[in-house]
């Protein structure tokens, strides 16, 4: 039987720095997922940023306003993610039902 303390609601949110880091953050962790160094995305530290548990809600937050001040190549870019990380957390979300 589920009980009220068996899930979470984990909110999830991009952030962006402009020395060309983009993160993933929520209210437990940070995870660098793209910069200079770093210029792919991998499935892997997403799968272990989401720590996916059976009975958790994860909600990805809209992009932030500082993203609208953005050169159009870096927002179309972040938007792209954003989009692709939506798909995922829909993904994961629909497991639940």
């Amino acid at each position: 039987m589920k009980g009220d303390l068996d899930y979470m609601e984990i909110k999830i949110k991009i952030e962006y720095e402009p020395t060309n880091k983009i993160y993933l953050s929520s209210n437990e962790k940070r995870t660098l997922i793209l910069s200079d160094e770093n210029k792919e995305i991998s499935a892997k530290t997403i799968l272990e940023f989401l720590n996916y548990k059976n009975g958790n809600i994860y909600e990805l937050e809209g992009l932030s306003e500082d993203i609208s001040n953005l050169d159009e190549n870096n927002k179309n870019y972040i938007e792209q993610i954003h989009s692709m990380l939506q798909s995922i957390v829909d993904g994961i979300n629909n497991i639940q039902q």
